[in-house]
């Protein structure tokens, strides 16, 4: 019995942990858009991911966290440190001005943002 416990004691720190990550959602929807079955209806509702900000407290008031960029052949990786004070995550996306603003979980100290080249596609956001 005291296996079985430890057990899932152990998979509910680890969901935990996962959970403290974050990520920008990938799309916002304009208000009163809806979704149905993948499809966005009016279609130019939908706003992909553009770029993230990272700040030192309070957006109005903290420090605007410049990244690390690492420039590929066909990519730009954007890093960040965050292992120091409460970060705020400011998420904006392409032809809109909403945003989605979040308060880091304390574990989270790094962030990354991949963005092709091309720009076809939406970046791609890891936190841990």
């Amino acid at each position: 019995m005291r296996i079985g416990a430890c057990v899932l004691a152990a998979a509910a720190l680890w969901s935990a942990a996962e959970a403290a990550a974050y990520s920008c959602p990938s799309a916002v929807l304009d208000k009163g858009a809806t979704q149905k079955g993948g499809r966005v209806d009016p279609p130019w509702a939908r706003h992909e991911l553009l770029t993230a900000s990272f700040y030192d407290g309070d957006p109005r008031v903290g420090i605007d966290l410049q990244p690390a960029e690492e420039i590929k052949l066909d990519r730009v990786v954007q890093s960040w440190d965050l292992s120091h004070g409460r970060i705020t995550v400011i998420c904006r996306y392409r032809g809109t001005r909403q945003t989605v603003q979040a308060l880091l979980p304390a574990t989270v100290k790094r962030c990354r943002l991949t963005t092709l080249k091309e720009g076809v596609h939406p970046p791609d956001m890891e936190c841990d």
